[in-house]
C-alpha cells in the first residue's frame, strides 16, 4: 500500500501503512511481530505499518509472522510474533497488516476485519467475515474464503484491482 489512507464503513480515520499508531479495543493476547506494541481502541483513527506499537485483546490462538499456521476464533490469545504483544478486545474494525511467513492463517468469526496480506507461499482461510476487506499481494498460493458479507479485496496478482460483494466460497489463486 501507498501514503493513502483507507476510509471504511463506520470507520473514523482509518490508514493503513502510516506512520501513526493503531489504537484498538476488544482482543485478548496478541502479539505482532514488530519492535513496537499497536494500541487500538474503539477504532479512531486506527493506522498500521506504523513505529507505533500495537496492543489487541481478545484472540484465540493466533499466530502471524510465524512458521505455525494462524488460528482464530472469537479471538483470544493472538500471537503475532513479535517481541510485544498485540492486545485486541472484540475485533470489532480490526486492522491487521500481515507479512505472513510459511504456514496458512485461519480466521473465524470475524466482525468488519481488514487485513493487508502479504502473502507467503501458504493459502490464507477465513469464514464468516462482514465487511472484510483484503489488500492481499498474493504469493503463490491460492486464498480461500467462505461466507462473506461485502467482502471486497483489492489484490494485485494483476495490474488491476479486484472487487467483489457478497461472497460465497471465493477462490483466489496467485499467477
Amino acid at each position: 500500500m501507498g501514503p493513502e489512507p483507507i476510509h471504511m464503513t463506520s470507520f473514523s480515520r482509518a490508514y493503513l501503512h502510516a506512520p501513526e499508531p493503531i489504537h484498538m479495543t476488544s482482543f485478548s493476547r496478541a502479539y505482532l511481530h514488530a519492535p513496537e506494541p499497536i494500541h487500538m481502541t474503539s477504532f479512531s483513527r486506527a493506522y498500521l505499518n506504523a513505529p507505533e506499537p500495537i496492543h489487541m485483546t481478545s484472540f484465540s490462538r493466533a499466530y502471524l509472522h510465524a512458521p505455525e499456521p494462524i488460528h482464530m476464533t472469537s479471538f483470544s490469545r493472538a500471537y503475532l510474533h513479535a517481541p510485544e504483544p498485540i492486545h485486541m478486545t472484540s475485533f470489532s474494525r480490526a486492522y491487521l497488516h500481515v507479512s505472513m511467513g510459511p504456514e496458512p492463517i485461519h480466521m473465524t468469526s470475524f466482525s468488519r476485519a481488514y487485513l493487508h496480506v502479504s502473502m507467503g507461499p501458504e493459502p490464507i482461510h477465513m469464514t464468516s467475515f462482514s465487511r472484510a476487506y483484503l489488500h492481499v499481494s498474493m504469493g503463490p498460493e491460492p486464498i480461500h474464503m467462505t461466507s462473506f458479507s461485502r467482502a471486497y479485496l483489492n489484490v494485485s496478482m494483476g495490474p488491476e484491482p479486484i472487487h467483489m460483494t457478497s461472497f460465497s466460497r471465493a477462490y483466489l489463486h496467485g499467477p
